[in-house]
This record gives structure tokens, C-alpha cells and sequence, in this order.
């Protein structure tokens, strides 16, 4: 079967007849996302003509580096998953050509699917009006299709094979650009780029990650996220002149430094889990950081931590810290996780406003410094060398806050497993659970 493309050099729409060429090959990492229905590419290649009146045939895609042609004339799109999706999303069924008119109705395209590859976005320059393309399973090589979407603001491609971005530069509206499971790329053609707000980017395996200073270059970038990006960053120092950013996520980066971050004064949520981390010092002081996830690093010194009197919620599990001294200084923290670390001893954190404190899984021997807190409604303390529970007694969160208290697979003496937690039980606001023993709270499903 022959499929119709049209191109234009220098103005002049040409008539090509080509033979698809290659196979789709199978990946079984694609997913869709977005919405369920898909639109599709067309697929316009062939060598540049010599003759305008001269009918010009192919047997292979060539790579384009900019929308081909006016799309004056009916068209196919070479690409068969996503010739496929664009029928659907259009309602067409026999046709084997899509109209002008008709892609110019398409906003918003999803797309792809998990077993045959997208091989190609050539047609894609036919749908002026697209404002959001999202595709799984996306193993494109050349953007160029995209070149001439002057209304993109929402890119989303899964699986990419293509390393120049820069036909993605001259989008006036991109917003949001995430190229997830790619091969690794140069985002130095964006630098500048006075739209981008949101960027997300992930390797398929291994490879070198992107350097950062592009991102820093971004007059309006606000979110990034690097996520299992290859290997061997040594710190966040490109992104130190980032303006307006406030959401950085960087996890299983093999990131050895934060520095870079100590002037960053718009970061508000910092999420770097997965890493080599053992200083948090840069982090001191930020004015304006209020969620903190450094799981899974190599922290073992987290008292910087108690300069940042925003925070609201701090996550520091799977570390290697045994003090939390320093950070009774966080008066407006709601939420703090420090799991499976090496603490022997917690200290007052913010007794007025925290809420929920997981610390399971450590070497405390003791809850005494949560007896004159008053905000709290969670605690999960299994796993650890506790003793006694007789000074939370009269604790106000037990007795007044409908509270859960977890205590199970300590060695807690006799007088706590038969006295003092069977009569916070009896106040029937609380729900505990410890080896010997349990209760339900009257206002809670369960503990």
C-alpha cells in the first residue's frame, strides 16, 4: 500500500509517493498517559526535489528538521500507531487520508501504545493547533515535525530516541516539556527559552546526565525534575542562577553535593531521595523551603536542618543518623518521618504544630520527649529498644486527640504493657497496639 506525503521547499508543495519502510519493534515499557484517546503523526520524507514539476519517490524516512509544507492537501500519516489513533480520536474509520481541516480541529493529542513502537512525528506539522501531544512508547529520532506547533504548550513523549532538541526552541507556548525513559540529551538549545515552567527527564539506562546550567539559564522554570538520570552528579551548581525555581526533584541521580542550592531563595520543595548525600549544610537557611524529602542518602549530621524555620514536612528515612539534636529549632514543622535510621533519642520538634512522627525502626529508648506535645495525632515508634511508656501518661495528644500510638516489637516493661497503655485504651479516644495488647480508638476505623 502506497501512502501520500506532501513537502514543501521553498514554498512549493510537492506530491510524494513513498513505501513505509522498517518494522515496528517491540518495547515493553510504553503506557499511555494523558487522555485515553490518541492522535497520531504524519510522516513526510523523501530527498529535497531538483524539479517542482517532478514527482519525487522514496523508500526511506528522512529525518526533517521543520514542518513540511502548508498541509494544503489531504494527507496520510506514515506512522501506523499513530495514523491509527488520530482515526479514532477523529471518528474515521476506511479513510486513508486525513484533511486539512480535519487536523486543525486537534488540540489535545495521547497516543501509543505498549507493544509497537512510534517510529516517526512526520505529519505532525500538520496539526497547527495542537497545544498538547502525549505519547508512550514514543521512539521517535527527530522532533523536527514539531518545529512549526506555534500553539505547543504541553509536551509528554515516552521512550524518545532523539537527542536534538533544538526543534523544540522556537515553541513560543511550551510550558511543559517531559521526556521520560529518553536517551540522553542537550538541553542547551532551551536555555533562554522564556516559556518553559516545568521540565521533567528521566534515561531509559544508563548514560551521561544532562548538565544543568541550561536549566539554570531559564527565566521561568520553575519545576525540575531529574529522575533515575544516570550517574555521577557531583552537585547542583548549575542551578544556582535559576530565578523563580521552587520545585527540584533529583532522585537516584548519584548525587554526591547540594551545593549550588544555598542561593535558590525561591525553593520551596526539595525531594532528593536515592543519592550519596552527607552534608545538608547548603540547604541552611533557605527563606523559603517547606517540604524536605532526603531519603535513602548517607546523612548522618542533620542539624543545619534546624535553620530552616519553614519547613513543614521533613523526610528523612533509610539515613544513617543518630541525633536529631538541632532541629527542636523547627517550630512550623507538621510532619516528620526519620525511619530506619540509628537515633537513640528524639527531642522536642515542634510541639505545637506537629502532627505525625514516624520512627520506626531505630535504637530509641525512650518516647519522653513527646510527653508535652500537643498537636500530635500519629505516632509509629515500632521496631526500636523503648521500655517505658509511663511518662506519656498524661501526654494531652494521647488523652484529647483521638491519637495512634504504634509500639509494637519493643521490650516494653510490665508496668507500661498492663498499666499505663491499657488505661490510655480505657480513655477510649486512643488506638494503640504493642505486643501484649490493643485498642481500637472510638473515632478512628482502627489504629
Amino acid at each position: 500500500m502506497n501512502y501520500l506525503a506532501c513537502f514543501a521547499t521553498v514554498g512549493l508543495l510537492v506530491a510524494a509517493c513513498q513505501a513505509p519502510g522498517g518494522g515496528a519493534t517491540t518495547d515493553d515499557q510504553g503506557s499511555t498517559t494523558g487522555d485515553p484517546e490518541q492522535t497520531t503523526t504524519t510522516t513526510t520524507t523523501g530527498p529535497e526535489p531538483t524539479d517542482t514539476s517532478t514527482t519525487v519517490e522514496s523508500d526511506t524516512l528522512a529525518p526533517t528538521t521543520g514542518p513540511l509544507g502548508e498541509c494544503e492537501q489531504p494527507f496520510v500519516i506514515p506512522d501506523p500507531v499513530l495514523f491509527d489513533a488520530v482515526r479514532e480520536l477523529l471518528g474515521l474509520i476506511d479513510e486513508a487520508e486525513i484533511s486539512p481541516a480535519q487536523a486543525q480541529q486537534v488540540e489535545q493529542l495521547f497516543g501509543g501504545v505498549k507493544d509497537t513502537p512510534i517510529l516517526s512525528l512526520q505529519g505532525l506539522q500538520c496539526f497547527v493547533n495542537l497545544t498538547t501531544l502525549g505519547l508512550d512508547n514514543a521512539q521517535v529520532s527527530d522532533f523536527g515535525p514539531l518545529a512549526g506547533l506555534q500553539q505547543l504548550q504541553d509536551l509528554d513523549l515516552a521512550g524518545s530516541q532523539a537527542a536534538d532538541l533544538s526543534p523544540l526552541a522556537g515553541l513560543p507556548e511550551l510550558r511543559r516539556l517531559s521526556l521520560r525513559e529518553s536517551v540522553p540529551v542537550d538541553f542547551a538549545p532551551l536555555a533562554g527559552h522564556p516559556a518553559l515552567a516545568d521540565v521533567t527527564f528521566s534515561l531509559a539506562g544508563e548514560g551521561e546526565l544532562p548538565d544543568l546550567q541550561p536549566f539554570g539559564q531559564m527565566p521561568g522554570l520553575r519545576t525540575l525534575r531529574l529522575v533515575n538520570s544516570g550517574s555521577g552528579l557531583p552537585n547542583l551548581a548549575g542551578l544556582s542562577g535559576a530565578p523563580v525555581l521552587r520545585e527540584l526533584v533529583v532522585n537516584g541521580c548519584a548525587l554526591a553535593s547540594l551545593e549550588g542550592l544555598e542561593g535558590v531563595a525561591t525553593l520551596r520543595s526539595l525531594e532528593a531521595e536515592r543519592n550519596q548525600l552527607v552534608d545538608v549544610s547548603p540547604l541552611a537557611g533557605l527563606p523559603a523551603l517547606e517540604h524536605l524529602r532526603l531519603v535513602d542518602n548517607a546523612l548522618t549530621d542533620v542539624a543545619p536542618l534546624g535553620q530552616i524555620g519553614t519547613l513543614v514536612t521533613l523526610e528523612l528515612r533509610l539515613n544513617a543518623i543518630t541525633s536529631l539534636a538541632g532541629l527542636e529549632a523547627l517550630t512550623n514543622l507538621t510532619e516528620l518521618g526519620v525511619q530506619n535510621n540509628a537515633i537513640t533519642e528524639l527531642v522536642p520538634v515542634a510541639p505545637a504544630t506537629l502532627t505525625r512522627l514516624f520512627a520506626s525502626e531505630n535504637a530509641l529508648v525512650d518516647l519522653d520527649a513527646l510527653a508535652g506535645h500537643e498537636a500530635l495525632t500519629e505516632v509509629v515508634a515500632w521496631g526500636n529498644a523503648i521500655t517505658s511508656l509511663a511518662p506519656l501518661a498524661d501526654a494531652p495528644w494521647l488523652v484529647d486527640n483521638c491519637a495512634v500510638l504504634e509500639v509494637w516489637d519493643n521490650p516494653l516493661d510490665d508496668e507500661t504493657s498492663t498499666v499505663v497503655l491499657p488505661a490510655l485504651c480505657e480513655l477510649g479516644d486512643a488506638g494503640i497496639t504493642w505486643d501484649e495488647g490493643g485498642c481500637v480508638s472510638d473515632c478512628r476505623e482502627g489504629p
